[in-house]
């Protein structure tokens, strides 16, 4: 169990935004289809987060719309226990402040567990976008949708029977979320909380999946998955 951090993320500093044009996630992303003039009287800033950062806090109003360009984070909820528990692993392509544009707060604290990079423009100038430009109002819900299925996968792994499946279904999960067979991993705290076993236990599974082959090192944070034989595992029921 985790405490609830007690303040935001300190604003870091602004790095040079190259455009959209180039970018690997624009055909995801709400901001690239927004129009020129908008976005030369307010350009997109991009800036750098590093792993450990608090993104965002449960209960916060963000004055920004973020979506995440490079890098993981940490989904944490405080519960009606009043106690703050994981409760997905979100990356590239998804977005922080997902209510700002309602007016709303943050209904999760994201913490990153990578380095990375994300994308920002003022809610202010967003809520005329959001009003007023059909197709940046579909990339909006659409990144919505997969959240909130996203959240609902997590959920799905962790009612996995046997730990060997759950690590396997998380697996799967990081392939899909990181569109790549080469997958960077979270630390094992990380997945091991999320899956509400130890550390310990992690290490163990996936040195098991090594040796039957689901998986292979790249090295220390990245492996390949064999989609196929990470699927029979979930159905397997390995303890």
């Amino acid at each position: 169990m985790t405490p609830l951090p007690a303040q935001s993320l300190n604003t870091p500093p602004a790095l040079q935004h190259r455009g959209c044009d180039g970018c690997v996630g624009r055909t995801h992303c709400p901001f690239s289809v927004l129009p020129a003039n908008l976005l030369a009287a307010s350009p997109v800033v991009e800036r750098s987060f590093q792993k450990g950062d608090v993104l965002q806090v449960q209960g916060e109003v963000e004055p920004v719309f973020r979506v995440v360009k490079v890098g993981s984070f940490l989904l944490k909820r405080r519960g009606p226990d009043r106690c703050v528990r994981p409760v997905a692993l979100l990356g590239s392509g998804y977005m922080l402040g997902l209510f700002a544009l309602a007016g709303g707060s943050n209904n999760v604290t994201c913490v990153a567990t990578s380095g990375g990079r994300w994308c920002e423009l003022g809610v202010d100038t967003l809520t005329h976008a959001y009003l007023g430009h059909a197709e940046f109002r579909a990339r909006v819900a659409e990144v919505y949708g997969r959240t909130f299925a996203r959240v609902a996968d997590w959920s799905h792994v962790t009612r996995i029977r046997g730990i060997v499946g759950q690590v396997a279904g998380a697996l799967l999960l990081l392939m899909q979320t990181q569109r790549s067979e080469v997958v960077q991993l979270p630390g094992q705290a990380d997945l091991a909380e999320l899956l509400g076993t130890r550390r310990e236990t992690v290490a163990r599974v996936l040195g098991q999946l090594e040796a039957q082959g689901a998986l292979v090192r790249r090295d220390r944070r990245h492996c390949e998955v064999r989609e196929q034989a990470l699927l029979e595992l979930v159905g397997s029921g390995q303890p």
